[in-house]
């Protein structure tokens, strides 16, 4: 890995809340669809038009970052753009600190490498599955607009590197049509 750290950033775990808030509310029934609600999103990072609201939970939830899912992400000021990116995780990192990763697909090699353009270390509960967090690159980081992005979460030791979730950014100048 190249580099680490210099990410202005915040990150909020959401973990386990719309599961916990539906065995809460209502018993396993609403627990089970909350959990099969973030299903489809297994794996996979998403990156939404802004963070969402802290009240949503659940299939609202799920609604909203439907709704606000972009492919692109446009300057928030030249040469910058704040990522928002939501996750489910294949399975829970059983760590406190995981990598995310973020790798130009325009330099296959650096990913076969494992170098990537930046790594950032974020720390979590080991049992979260769905995180979000709002990521700051610039092109003073080595990003570049027209370039698409390969994001990764790892939970990663100094002999084992195990996949949570990945998805891929375009950085684009204008906002996209999506």
């Amino acid at each position: 890995m190249k580099r680490q750290g210099r990410i202005a950033r915040t990150a909020a775990a959401t973990g386990l809340a719309a599961l916990a808030a539906a065995m809460l509310g209502g018993g396993a029934a609403l627990a089970a669809a909350a959990a099969a609600t973030f299903a489809a999103y297994s794996g996979k990072v998403v990156n939404l038009r802004e963070a969402p609201p802290s009240s949503l939970e659940g299939a609202d939830m799920l609604d909203w970052v439907k709704s606000n899912a972009v492919t692109g992400r446009a300057q928030t000021a030249p040469g910058e753009w704040t990522l928002n990116l939501f996750t489910v995780f294949k399975s829970k990192p059983g760590m406190t600190k995981i990598m995310l990763l973020m790798f130009d697909k325009k330099d296959p090699d650096s990913i076969k490498k494992k170098e990537p353009v930046e790594a950032l270390e974020i720390a979590v509960r080991p049992d979260v599955t769905n995180f979000m967090t709002s990521v700051n690159v610039t092109e003073d980081m080595g990003f570049n607009v027209g370039h698409h992005y390969l994001i990764r979460f790892v939970a990663a030791t100094s002999k084992t590197e195990r996949l949570l979730s990945e998805g891929e950014i375009a950085l684009v100048k204008d906002a996209p049509k999506d």
